[in-house]
């Protein structure tokens, strides 16, 4: 099937104040044997107040010849952050024509919305047959500031107490799991500042941190991180963007954090079949610290003898990296799984690796995997070496003896079914590596008292020092330009802050979630005044409502954009230029110039080098910025 397609946007001006609303219109087509052709027009009104009742028109032009009908179904759906509320989904049939259809909505309160209409061919028994058509809309609200609080799915309520001061304290808060955290950078206009609240890396995919980072960096969002024993270096941050956007380095050297080693052994050739890709394994160091190990040890066809990834034993993470993809794409394993054999080397290896403080191994096996003899076991709990292992199941099968050779090493036992297996596993490899950095996480039982290194806006009034702290992070400052060290413990730092682009960012390391062991700092009478000044500094300095509206047009790959004044000679000194903030589908960015063409009005156009959805947004001085998100259709099938 070859579809066609060609979307144009309109804007619905909005009133001072108001609601500033987009408009998509697109034109689908699909090769079906006859031609066939659909067009989707979203329409929205032009003022929406929250709790009011508003109409949702779409149309869709069906250009079938002989006015014969076309089966399928309709979805509309609205996005407001984390939170999608489907407003219709129904079979319908589409008449030769325009088939107009109106839907009832309610917004509950102000923010970014992402409207979108979908469509898609129904075969005779209801099933979809046909490709999905769609367009999206966008309707942009400035209300009260909004910050979303996520929290790890491990740990749910951990910060409820956070979240109640921080709404006493005036903040409009919404907290909820990592796993129902906005997936693309449009749900992430929704909110002012973002907080992630000791939650370990692998619970995000690796868009949402690239669309965390762009969303401060380029779009002038906050973003905040809390610490605990999953945040930071200790909650595998290391190397991601989220942590390049931190006023603090996550990957530290010192003598308080020696290195520490993980070993995956592969006693299956299951795991490089399917679904699964044996390049994936690059993930168990990609959150190590240069100065850590890792080495990984299998059974190859070349040789009837255990063989060490690139034939050097354990390798320095900072030499290794590099080197991974290349000797990963040169294994070729066997079928011989003689696991005993594999354990045996990794305690030989391990006998000679003394500066390694954690160690960790983890064993991918499946249900044939063989038993393990009893001293080989008691030889890894004397090397204080956990081992969790995977196992792919034959059918409900798992496997007896990895599951007990987890329980004696203290590791875990998982097993991985076909459905989704590659993303399950991608996240094990990436929670289990971490587990070495576990020395990263200062646990003090006795506590400590932090200090305050300077005064800064975020701190408000208060004076004095901290209270005292049973943990935190190890990381180190920035010494960037627009870093600033507001408190530390000894050498590490406790709270910093960071401006970066047009966004600005906060870390505290400490551990004020699990409420039992910070009872000094949430009893403390300054707890409510210092994260709601942190919170409120990070979103940036208050602005006033745009005195413009942004017109975007979409011709094939082309977007015009044009900013129209609301109330003319409104602006004493308008600049001479704009400039408009284009968010690619891939998360890549570019700025487009917008000249003036008028009394206060700029205009300029872009080519979108590929399909999706694009963000734009553009800020006047000293305004809040506007934003839209565009559709692009599938550009080759415009050249047919």
């Amino acid at each position: 099937m070859v579809a066609t397609s060609v979307i144009r946007r309109i804007l619905v001006p909005s009133l001072l104040g108001g609601w500033q609303c987009a408009c998509t219109a697109a034109v689908l087509s699909a090769n079906l044997g006859i031609h066939t052709e659909t067009r989707i027009d979203i329409v929205l009104p032009d003022q929406v107040q929250p709790t009011n009742q508003f109409d949702v028109q779409v149309t869709l032009e069906n250009s079938r010849p002989n006015g014969s009908g076309e089966r399928g179904r309709l979805t509309v759906s609205r996005t407001s952050g984390s939170k999608t509320t489907v407003i219709v989904r129904e079979a319908i049939t589409l008449k030769s024509g325009k088939n107009r259809f109106s839907f009832r909505d309610r917004l509950s309160e102000a923010g970014f919305h992402v409207v979108r209409a979908s469509f898609v061919l129904l075969d005779d028994e209801g099933n979809e047959a046909g490709e999905q058509f769609s367009a999206a809309s966008s309707i942009d609200s400035e209300g009260e500031p909004k910050v979303l609080l996520i929290e790890s799915t491990a740990d749910p309520g951990d910060y409820s107490f956070l979240a109640k001061q921080l709404r006493d304290g005036g903040l409009n808060v919404v907290a909820c799991p990592s796993y129902n955290a906005p997936r693309n950078i449009a749900e992430m206009q929704d909110f002012n500042t973002i907080v992630i609240a000791n939650v370990p890396r692998e619970e995000f995919v690796d868009d949402q941190l690239k669309a965390l980072a762009i969303n401060t960096e380029y779009l002038g969002h906050g973003l905040v991180m809390l610490g605990g024993e999953s945040a930071f270096g200790a909650g595998g941050w290391i190397g991601t963007a989220v942590e390049s956007a931190l006023p603090v380095e996550c990957d530290i050297i010192s003598e308080d954090d020696p290195p520490g080693v993980f070993i995956i052994i592969i006693a299956s050739s299951t795991f490089d079949q399917g679904e699964f890709i044996l390049a994936d394994l690059a993930l168990g160091v990609e959150s190590l610290r240069d100065n850590d190990r890792f080495g990984m040890i299998s059974f190859s066809r070349k040789s009837d003898r255990p063989e060490w990834l690139g034939g050097n034993g354990i390798l320095r993470v900072g030499e290794a990296r590099a080197q991974l993809p290349k000797l990963l794409g040169d294994v070729d394993l066997s079928d011989v799984s003689d696991l005993p054999a594999l354990l045996e080397s990794t305690i030989t290896a391990l006998d000679d690796l003394n500066d390694v403080a954690m160690r960790r191994v983890l064993v991918l096996g499946d249900a044939a995997s063989d038993s393990i003899p009893e001293p080989l076991v008691d030889s890894l709990t004397k090397l204080r070496l956990s081992a969790s292992t995977i196992v792919a199941p034959s059918g409900s099968i798992g496997n007896a003896h990895l599951k007990a050779l987890a329980a004696h090493t203290v590791g875990r036992y998982y097993e991985v079914y076909d459905t989704g297996k590659r993303d399950a596993l991608r996240r094990i490899l990436r929670y289990e590596s971490r587990r070495i950095l576990r020395s990263l996480y200062h646990d003090a039982p006795t506590g400590f008292v932090p200090s305050v290194q300077m005064h800064h806006p975020a701190l408000g009034e208060l004076a004095g020092e901290f209270p005292p702290l049973k943990g935190l992070v190890r990381t180190k400052a920035r010494t960037d330009q627009g870093v600033d060290l507001i408190g530390s413990s000894g050498k590490f730092p406790l709270l910093a802050t960071r401006r970066i682009g047009k966004g600005r960012t906060v870390a505290f390391t400490g551990n004020i979630g699990d409420t039992s062991r910070s009872i000094e700092w949430t009893n403390w009478k300054d707890f409510q005044p210092l994260f709601t000044k942190l919170l409120t500094w990070s979103m940036g300095e208050p602005l006033t409502v745009a005195n413009y509206v942004l017109s975007v047009r979409v011709q094939g790959p082309v977007m015009s954009l044009t900013m129209k004044p609301i109330r003319e000679g409104a602006e004493s000194r308008p600049p001479k230029e704009l400039v408009a903030m284009i968010v690619f589908p891939d998360l890549m960015t570019r700025d487009v110039a917008l000249e003036a063409n008028g009394p206060n009005g700029y205009s300029g156009s872009f080519t979108a080098p590929f399909d999706g959805s694009y963000l734009i947004s553009v800020t006047v001085p000293n305004q809040r910025a506007l934003r839209q998100l565009v559709t692009v259709p599938p550009l080759a099938a415009l050249e047919d």
